[in-house]
């Protein structure tokens, strides 16, 4: 019994995901305030921008929900993970649209970032210490 105790805690991977995307958050927008071509408001025409703000705002409340084992925790997992998949697949196909050519090393910087993704997905499906800290698993 003692074990699952041990498990309603924020720890181990969970707390290294937390980590992760508090940090990732963190640098989107401190490379945004630093980066000469952006400003501090979105422009509308910019998409990559807005892509960016919104994609660092997730990964840090993402963080502090997890931190916080709040229950909307769960819902805003699976959101950060659906919108880096999205971005995966949209930045291969708009390399290879681009260039024109379809590169090994494409295809496996593809395959490595669609397996870390499946990697965490496994991990918040069937984690014992994601269910008894955050009371559920995706």
């Amino acid at each position: 019994m003692q074990e699952a105790e041990d498990l309603y805690d924020v720890d181990g991977w969970l707390l290294i995901f937390a980590a992760l995307h508090i940090t990732f958050g963190v640098l989107t927008f401190l490379f945004l305030a630093l980066s000469g071509t952006y400003a501090l408001l979105p422009d509308p025409t910019n998409v990559a921008k807005i892509i960016s703000i919104v994609t660092g705002a997730i990964n840090i409340a993402v963080g502090v929900l997890i931190l916080r084992t709040s229950r909307w925790a769960i819902p805003a997992v699976a959101i950060a993970l659906g919108l880096q998949l999205l971005l995966v697949l949209s930045n291969a196909f708009l390399s290879t649209r681009d260039s024109k050519t379809f590169t090994i090393q494409l295809v496996l910087q593809t395959i490595v970032k669609l397996a870390i993704l499946h990697a965490w997905f496994q991990y918040f499906r069937t984690s014992k210490r994601v269910y008894y800290a955050l009371g559920r698993n995706l």
